[in-house]
Protein backbone atom coordinates (compact mmCIF):
# COMPACT_ATOMS: atom_id res chain seq x y z
CA UNK A 1 0.00 0.00 0.00
CA UNK A 2 2.94 2.36 0.70
CA UNK A 3 3.66 2.79 -3.00
CA UNK A 4 0.03 3.66 -3.84
CA UNK A 5 -1.53 5.53 -0.91
CA UNK A 6 -0.44 8.52 1.16
CA UNK A 7 -2.25 9.99 4.14
CA UNK A 8 -1.70 13.75 4.18
CA UNK A 9 -2.83 15.34 7.42
CA UNK A 10 -2.95 19.08 8.03
CA UNK A 11 -3.07 19.99 11.65
CA UNK A 12 -3.18 23.23 13.58
CA UNK A 13 -3.55 23.13 17.34
CA UNK A 14 -4.96 19.60 17.24
CA UNK A 15 -1.87 17.53 17.98
CA UNK A 16 -3.76 14.92 20.00
CA UNK A 17 -6.29 14.32 17.20
CA UNK A 18 -3.42 13.98 14.74
CA UNK A 19 -1.66 11.54 17.08
CA UNK A 20 -4.83 9.45 17.35
CA UNK A 21 -5.07 9.26 13.57
CA UNK A 22 -1.41 8.27 13.19
CA UNK A 23 -1.78 5.51 15.79
CA UNK A 24 -5.00 4.33 14.13
CA UNK A 25 -3.30 4.04 10.73
CA UNK A 26 -0.54 1.93 12.30
CA UNK A 27 -3.04 -0.25 14.20
CA UNK A 28 -5.28 -0.90 11.18
CA UNK A 29 -2.63 -1.29 8.49
CA UNK A 30 0.37 -2.76 10.28
CA UNK A 31 3.54 -3.10 8.22
CA UNK A 32 1.62 -2.51 5.00
CA UNK A 33 0.58 0.98 6.08
CA UNK A 34 0.43 3.92 3.68
CA UNK A 35 2.88 6.79 3.85
CA UNK A 36 1.93 9.41 6.44
CA UNK A 37 2.74 13.10 5.90
CA UNK A 38 1.77 15.77 8.43
CA UNK A 39 1.73 19.52 7.76
CA UNK A 40 1.65 21.61 10.95
CA UNK A 41 1.07 25.37 10.96
CA UNK A 42 0.36 25.75 14.66
CA UNK A 43 1.89 27.95 17.33
CA UNK A 44 5.23 26.64 18.62
CA UNK A 45 3.81 25.45 21.95
CA UNK A 46 1.08 23.46 20.17
CA UNK A 47 3.18 21.87 17.42
CA UNK A 48 2.61 18.19 16.78
CA UNK A 49 6.33 17.46 17.20
CA UNK A 50 6.37 19.16 20.60
CA UNK A 51 3.13 17.86 22.10
CA UNK A 52 3.17 14.33 20.64
CA UNK A 53 6.83 13.48 19.92
CA UNK A 54 6.28 9.70 19.91
CA UNK A 55 3.64 9.87 17.18
CA UNK A 56 5.58 12.56 15.29
CA UNK A 57 8.49 10.13 15.09
CA UNK A 58 6.18 7.61 13.38
CA UNK A 59 5.30 9.79 10.38
CA UNK A 60 7.23 9.62 7.12
CA UNK A 61 7.40 13.38 6.65
CA UNK A 62 6.66 16.23 9.04
CA UNK A 63 6.35 19.65 7.41
CA UNK A 64 6.22 22.68 9.71
CA UNK A 65 5.21 25.98 8.12
CA UNK A 66 4.58 29.50 9.31
CA UNK A 67 1.64 30.00 11.67
CA UNK A 68 -1.97 29.60 10.44
CA UNK A 69 -1.49 29.38 6.68
CA UNK A 70 -5.02 27.97 6.33
CA UNK A 71 -6.41 24.64 5.22
CA UNK A 72 -6.35 25.46 1.51
CA UNK A 73 -2.76 26.72 1.50
CA UNK A 74 -1.73 23.70 3.54
CA UNK A 75 -3.24 21.36 0.99
CA UNK A 76 -1.55 23.24 -1.84
CA UNK A 77 1.88 22.87 -0.12
CA UNK A 78 1.98 19.12 -0.56
CA UNK A 79 3.89 19.03 -3.71
CA UNK A 80 6.32 16.70 -5.44
CA UNK A 81 5.76 13.15 -4.30
CA UNK A 82 3.05 14.08 -1.82
CA UNK A 83 -0.44 13.01 -2.86
CA UNK A 84 -2.83 15.65 -1.63
CA UNK A 85 -5.64 14.24 0.47
CA UNK A 86 -7.53 15.46 3.47
CA UNK A 87 -8.88 13.92 6.60
CA UNK A 88 -10.58 16.66 8.50
CA UNK A 89 -14.31 16.80 7.96
CA UNK A 90 -13.77 15.00 4.71
CA UNK A 91 -11.76 12.21 3.22
CA UNK A 92 -11.35 11.72 -0.48
CA UNK A 93 -9.39 9.83 -3.07
CA UNK A 94 -8.08 11.53 -6.20
CA UNK A 95 -5.30 11.42 -8.72
CA UNK A 96 -2.44 13.80 -7.95
CA UNK A 97 -2.49 15.44 -11.41
CA UNK A 98 -6.16 16.39 -11.04
CA UNK A 99 -5.54 17.90 -7.62
CA UNK A 100 -2.57 19.86 -8.87
CA UNK A 101 -4.65 21.22 -11.75
CA UNK A 102 -7.71 22.23 -9.71
CA UNK A 103 -5.90 23.41 -6.53
CA UNK A 104 -7.55 24.70 -3.36
CA UNK A 105 -8.44 28.41 -3.33
CA UNK A 106 -6.05 29.86 -0.74
CA UNK A 107 -8.28 32.91 -0.25
CA UNK A 108 -10.76 30.52 1.38
CA UNK A 109 -9.02 29.33 4.54
CA UNK A 110 -12.08 27.30 5.57
CA UNK A 111 -15.49 26.42 4.13
CA UNK A 112 -13.78 25.68 0.83
CA UNK A 113 -14.76 22.04 0.31
CA UNK A 114 -17.78 22.66 -1.88
CA UNK A 115 -15.86 25.30 -3.88
CA UNK A 116 -13.10 22.83 -4.73
CA UNK A 117 -15.46 20.05 -5.76
CA UNK A 118 -17.71 22.44 -7.70
CA UNK A 119 -14.72 23.70 -9.71
CA UNK A 120 -13.60 20.10 -10.28
CA UNK A 121 -17.04 19.23 -11.64
CA UNK A 122 -17.04 22.27 -13.93
CA UNK A 123 -13.60 21.21 -15.18
CA UNK A 124 -15.07 17.85 -16.21
CA UNK A 125 -13.77 15.74 -13.33
CA UNK A 126 -16.13 12.96 -12.29
CA UNK A 127 -17.00 13.64 -8.66
CA UNK A 128 -18.92 11.15 -6.55
CA UNK A 129 -19.92 10.91 -2.92
CA UNK A 130 -20.11 7.71 -0.89
CA UNK A 131 -22.81 8.48 1.66
CA UNK A 132 -22.60 5.01 3.17
CA UNK A 133 -19.00 5.38 4.37
CA UNK A 134 -18.00 7.41 7.40
CA UNK A 135 -14.95 7.65 9.62
CA UNK A 136 -16.27 7.99 13.15
CA UNK A 137 -14.00 10.11 15.29
CA UNK A 138 -14.19 12.36 18.29
CA UNK A 139 -13.86 15.95 17.14
CA UNK A 140 -12.02 18.20 19.58
CA UNK A 141 -11.78 21.91 18.90
CA UNK A 142 -8.60 23.60 20.12
CA UNK A 143 -8.92 26.57 22.50
CA UNK A 144 -10.33 29.73 20.85
CA UNK A 145 -11.17 27.86 17.63
CA UNK A 146 -13.97 29.44 15.62
CA UNK A 147 -15.83 26.92 13.53
CA UNK A 148 -17.54 27.87 10.27
CA UNK A 149 -16.09 31.34 9.88
CA UNK A 150 -18.78 32.95 7.70
CA UNK A 151 -16.44 35.40 5.97
CA UNK A 152 -14.98 32.58 3.85
CA UNK A 153 -18.37 31.14 3.00
CA UNK A 154 -19.58 34.56 1.81
CA UNK A 155 -16.42 35.01 -0.28
CA UNK A 156 -16.92 31.64 -1.99
CA UNK A 157 -20.57 32.37 -2.71
CA UNK A 158 -19.69 35.76 -4.25
CA UNK A 159 -16.96 34.13 -6.33
CA UNK A 160 -19.53 31.85 -8.02
CA UNK A 161 -22.46 34.29 -8.03
CA UNK A 162 -24.48 32.09 -5.67
CA UNK A 163 -26.79 32.96 -2.77
CA UNK A 164 -26.35 29.74 -0.79
CA UNK A 165 -25.20 26.13 -0.95
CA UNK A 166 -27.51 23.33 0.20
CA UNK A 167 -26.13 20.00 1.43
CA UNK A 168 -28.41 16.99 1.18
Amino acid sequence: MRDRVTFCIKTIHRPHCCATLVRSIYEHCGDDRPLIYVLDDGKPELRFSQVCPDEAALVDRLIETEFDIGLSAGRNRRTGDIAECAFVCNCFVAYRDILQAIRWDEDLKVDEHWDFFWRAKIAGVRVGVAMDHVFPHIHVDPPAYKRHRPVFLRAALRKHGLKKVLWK
